[in-house]
């Protein structure tokens, strides 16, 4: 878990009387999700998929014990409004948002130890931290980077496309049971 989002009395649509049924799951909290990817991304199109996932760990609600992380909510439970008017610095471009945390670095307090593999969130460096800037792309390796950078979106955009089709097929099977 990276983020969480609200998936319990969740109203959809269904095929009671009222049209809407409560519900409860994580395809209800991942719509949330992508829906506040997809609304970062739309406020600022110039961003990678990158930098939207750091802006979405970096304005997410925190545990209440202070734990950076935990195994129920992650980073913490997304919060598109903040994430639209206080996004703060999202980054460089071409670095993911999670990175390893080195093996034997103590968990915080009130927290699980980490195992080796266990992701914190990359927080915007300051420029002395920052490494040191890459030459110019020569004319063959510029194809490359930009293939690079459509695959992040596309992964994106193949993600919300599947959950619609999910959603989709969902209702389908419910009208056709209200119906038979």
């Amino acid at each position: 878990v990276d983020l969480a989002a609200p998936g319990i009395d969740i109203f959809s649509a269904c095929a009671a009387s009222s049209g809407y049924c409560k519900g409860h799951g994580t395809s209800d909290a991942t719509a949330l999700v992508s829906a506040s990817a997809a609304l970062v991304w739309a406020a600022h199109p110039e961003w990678t998929a990158n930098q939207v996932a750091r802006v979405l760990l970096n304005t997410a609600g925190k545990a209440d014990d202070g734990a950076q992380r935990n195994d129920a909510i992650g980073y913490g439970i997304v919060r598109p409004r903040v994430a639209l008017t206080e996004p703060g610095d999202p980054g460089p471009a071409d670095v993911y948002p999670i990175q390893e945390q080195p093996v034997g670095q103590s968990a915080p307090s009130g927290s699980a130890a980490p195992s080796a593999s266990a992701p914190t969130p990359v927080v915007s460096q300051s420029p002395a931290a920052q490494p040191a800037p890459t030459p110019p792309l020569s004319a063959s390796a510029a194809p490359a980077a930009e293939q690079k950078d459509e695959g992040s979106a596309l992964v994106l955009v193949a993600s919300v496309a599947g959950g619609l089709v999910l959603v989709a097929a969902v209702l389908v099977v419910l009208l056709r049971r209200r119906r038979a």
